[in-house]
């Protein structure tokens, strides 16, 4: 059984999560939000890209950092040891994958509709949720990879 202290460290958790993926989705809405609908592939190529794969690295760096700290003063609350495994970003992957929910989702959107509006509320719902995966995945990766190693 845990103790009360490791309980109220599992929820201060579960909120710096939740204020950490609320703020990447702001900045990314932000970004958004100045899109370029006419030339919506060469906006996001000319920096809108680097930007969202700003908020995505320093995301998951913080939600590395936020959850190495939960785990070691959640271990010694229970009177136990850990030794975490941060988790590691493939940026080429979270590129690639931006692109296709980024650019791709509007255009895609686009033809269907043919509404640049819907189009781009379709292009932020998608990215932004990536963003926010992408950013708990620190918190995630180093969790499973701390425990699948018996650490």
């Amino acid at each position: 059984m845990t103790s009360p202290l490791a309980n109220q460290l599992t929820l201060a958790h579960r909120r710096n999560l939740q204020r950490l993926t609320g703020a990447a989705a702001r900045q990314t809405r932000s970004i958004l939000h100045r899109a370029n609908t006419e030339a919506v592939a060469e906006w996001w190529v000319a920096g809108a890209d680097r930007q969202v794969e700003q908020v995505v690295a320093t995301g998951h760096e913080l939600a590395v950092r936020i959850t190495l700290r939960y785990l070691n003063e959640h271990a010694r609350a229970s009177g136990a040891t850990v030794d975490p495994l941060p988790a590691a970003l493939d940026m080429a992957a979270v590129r690639g994958a931006l692109f296709v929910v980024g650019p791709g989702a509007f255009l895609t959107a686009l033809r269907r509709t043919g509404s640049t509006a819907v189009a781009k509320r379709v292009m932020t719902a998608t990215v932004v949720g990536n963003v926010q995966r992408y950013v708990l995945a620190g918190d995630r990766e180093t969790l499973l990879a701390t425990f699948r190693a018996g650490r």
